[in-house]
């Protein structure tokens, strides 16, 4: 099987032709100005700030090409914005938000939601199969999940949840693209099809921790 066709078919066996292998992830969102809301928002900001930090470090640490790595480097800075953007409407509301110590409240109390972003192999087939083939393939599909929610604050929505699901679109298919470039072996092919079922664990994993965390359950 080429690379092209194996991806198709790992789109296929993991996602379904419209998704609806994803449909068990949950997606909530409590009122904006709730504890829950600040908890389960400081949450996602976390992670969007911990995938900045990962995105860099990998494109400064893997060889691959110079597009990969610019397109690394390109994710890193919208994923800050992400963190951003998601963070202002915590602060906004005059609420304290200490990255270092919701890091800690973080692994105490949703330590699957921190275990996403622990997971950097050194294989860059193996990172990107886990984390943007299916990592951000899941994030896009909860994004929308949550975009289409009834009752969500339509400020949120559209200055917070909007923009980094325009974004995600973006990073998911760099896991494809990647994919598609390194996959020409079977072995390869093995090492893509562990890294989506670690993906697909840690992220859906990670999402009800989040949830949990917030005291959606």
């Amino acid at each position: 099987m080429n690379s092209a066709e194996f991806v198709k078919s790992l789109k296929e066996k993991y996602f379904g032709n419209n998704y609806e292998k994803l449909d068990s992830i949950k997606a909530s969102y409590p009122s904006i100005g709730t504890k829950s809301f600040s908890i389960l928002t400081k949450d996602w900001a976390m992670g969007e700030l911990w995938h900045a930090e990962d995105a860099a470090s990998q494109a400064l640490r893997f060889k691959v090409e110079d597009d990969i790595k610019v397109a690394l480097f390109e994710q890193s800075w919208e994923e800050a914005n992400h963190f951003q953007l998601l963070a202002q409407f915590v602060r906004a509301r005059g609420e304290k938000f200490d990255i270092d110590e919701w890091y800690n409240e973080v692994v105490i109390n949703a330590p699957e939601w921190r275990a996403i972003y622990d997971y950097n192999p050194n294989d860059p087939v193996l990172y990107f199969a886990a984390r943007n083939f299916a990592g951000e393939t899941v994030g896009d599909y909860w994004m929308r999940k949550v975009a289409d929610l009834p009752g969500l604050d339509e400020k949120f929505r559209d200055e917070a949840v909007l923009p980094q699901i325009e974004d995600e679109g973006k990073h998911a298919p760099l896991g494809s693209r990647v994919l598609e470039r390194y996959c020409s072996t079977e072995e390869n092919q093995r090492k893509a099809e562990l890294g989506v079922k670690i993906g697909l664990a840690n992220n859906a994993k990670g999402v009800a921790a989040m949830l949990r965390h917030a005291g959606i359950e």
